[in-house]
């Protein structure tokens, strides 16, 4: 569900690479901006296929380069488009920008969407105790809150699910290393579980290998198509029927982005 297409990799291939994704019954995408200069590439994507919903944001290491009034020309796309807000979040990492500059424009997009009523997806890495206190100062929260590519701890999803947040997993959770990832997998409700590839970021491509016979391009790129490998290694753990995880997901997936549904 949760990919970059805009990603330079896919300069002149993405007629191709959307073609791949709908053979594997692919349908829907979530289309993630990361800085304010690829909002425009992500409108345009999604208003050349239908099968792609637009989330505009900035994304915490892509802070560099907004402009001055970068939320107001947020505000303003999103008064003319449809789109959820995202890739927004924070991230402790090294090499990540200034920690008081993350924090600023995380809050101010989780604010504006909580104003709009708008869905977002959220990039946390090494940062969950901070997070944590955020959401929780926060007087209103976006209605509902995607924590994509999973990694953290199960009692934040204890306390996270009843505020709307929906947990997502990519290719990571298939590697029996990540007992961390698979133990949080196990824990997110069922009616809360999404799936992805994060596409063309390569997540721990090799747990995919059990699942997919011929190395390609494709697999060593990463791409939409991808995500039936998830999605059987992801049956798998859960022991589940992988055409009833399907289903779930392609649910979860429909009232993450309308708030409809059961």
């Amino acid at each position: 569900m949760h990919v970059h297409l805009q990603d330079k990799l896919y300069l002149n291939q993405l007629e191709d690479i959307l073609e791949r994704a709908a053979q594997e019954y692919v349908v829907r995408m979530v289309c993630n901006a990361t800085s304010q200069k690829d909002w425009d590439e992500v409108i345009a994507l999604a208003d050349r296929h239908k099968q792609i919903t637009p989330f505009l944001g900035v994304h915490p290491m892509y802070l560099k380069g907004r402009s001055a009034d970068w939320l107001a020309a947020l505000a303003a796309v999103l008064d003319k488009t449809p789109a959820g807000i995202g890739e927004i979040g924070l991230d402790r990492r090294p090499n990540a920008p200034d920690h008081a500059d993350q924090q600023e424009v995380f809050l101010a997009q989780m604010k504006l969407a909580a104003l709009r009523n708008l869905p977002v997806t959220i990039h946390c890495v090494r940062a969950w105790g901070w997070i944590t206190e955020m959401l929780r100062d926060l007087p209103n929260l976006p209605p509902r809150m995607l924590f994509h590519s999973y990694a953290g701890p199960t009692d934040f999803i204890k306390e996270f699910v009843p505020a709307g947040a929906y947990f997502s997993f990519g290719g990571v959770a298939l590697d029996q290393k990540h007992i961390k990832t698979r133990d949080a997998l196990k824990a997110v409700p069922l009616n809360r579980l999404l799936l992805e590839t994060d596409s063309p970021d390569l997540i721990a491509p090799e747990p995919y290998r059990k699942y997919y016979q011929q190395i390609t391009e494709r697999y060593l790129r990463d791409e939409p198509a991808n995500v039936p490998m998830v999605y059987k290694g992801v049956a798998e753990i859960l022991n589940m029927d992988q055409d009833e995880l399907a289903r779930k997901v392609f649910e979860n997936a429909s009232r993450f982005l309308t708030g409809t549904g059961n």
